[in-house]
C-alpha cells in the first residue's frame, strides 16, 4: 500500500450522476463498505468538471448519460496522461463498456450496483493508486505538505485574477495544477493563474 493512500487516510471519491437518488444510493453503498472512504456527490456534469479541477478526488464514479455533458465528455476535459484520479463508470447501460475502457476507465459498474461488486472496484482503485503514486489526489498531497509544515516556507503567491494582480494566501489554496504552460492555484471559489 502506498504511503499516499493508506488505510488510515480516507480514499476520496466523487460520485457524478444527474439523478440525485442514484448519487445518494451509491454514496450510501460506498460508506457501507467501511473502507475509510469520504464521498462527495455532484448532480451537474459541468459542475463536476469544475470540482474535478479544483480538488481532484482519488476516484470518480461517473454516469454516462447526463443532460449537459456525457460522462465521456466530462473525461475529455482530463486527458488520460494528465488525469490525477481513477475513473469508474457507473451506469444503467452495459453497451458503453468497450468505450469506457478505451478512455482508461479502471472499472465499469452497471446499476443497480451490488455491494460485493463495489467492494471489488474499491480494491482495484487502491491497488491502482498504490502502484501509481503519481495518480494520488493533488489535494491530498497538498494537505499532507501542509500537515508536515511545508506551507510555512511559502505563505503567499502572486496571481493574476480578472485582469489584475493580487496576492493570495497558500492556506486558501485547494490545489495547484499545471495547465498548458502555466501554473494555476484553485481556491474554493476561483482559479488563479500564477505570475512567473
Amino acid at each position: 500500500m502506498s504511503s499516499l493512500v493508506s488505510p488510515l487516510e480516507p480514499l476520496r471519491a466523487l460520485v457524478v450522476d444527474d439523478e440525485e437518488l442514484a448519487c445518494r444510493n451509491l454514496k450510501r453503498k460506498l460508506l457501507e463498505l467501511g473502507e475509510h472512504i469520504s464521498v462527495e456527490t455532484q448532480s451537474s456534469a459541468s459542475a463536476a468538471v469544475c470540482a474535478l479541477r479544483a480538488s481532484p478526488p482519488d476516484v470518480v464514479f461517473l454516469d454516462i448519460r447526463m443532460p449537459e455533458l456525457s460522462g465521456f465528455e466530462v473525461l475529455a476535459h482530463f486527458p488520460e496522461h494528465e488525469r490525477p484520479f481513477a475513473v469508474i463508470f457507473c451506469t444503467a447501460y452495459d453497451e458503453h463498456a468497450t468505450q469506457a475502457f478505451d478512455v482508461a476507465a479502471l472499472d465499469y459498474l452497471v446499476k443497480p450496483v451490488e455491494l460485493s461488486r463495489l467492494a471489488s472496484a474499491i480494491t482495484r482503485v487502491r491497488r491502482f493508486l498504490a502502484s501509481n503514486p503519481s495518480n494520488a489526489s493533488a489535494a491530498a498531497t497538498l494537505n499532507r505538505a501542509r500537515q508536515a509544515g511545508l506551507s510555512t516556507w511559502l505563505q503567499r503567491v502572486v496571481v493574476r485574477f480578472r485582469g489584475t494582480v493580487k496576492v493570495i494566501d497558500v492556506s486558501d489554496v485547494v490545489c495547484f495544477a499545471s495547465e498548458g504552460h502555466q501554473a494555476v492555484a484553485y481556491t474554493a471559489s476561483d482559479e488563479h493563474v500564477l505570475e512567473t
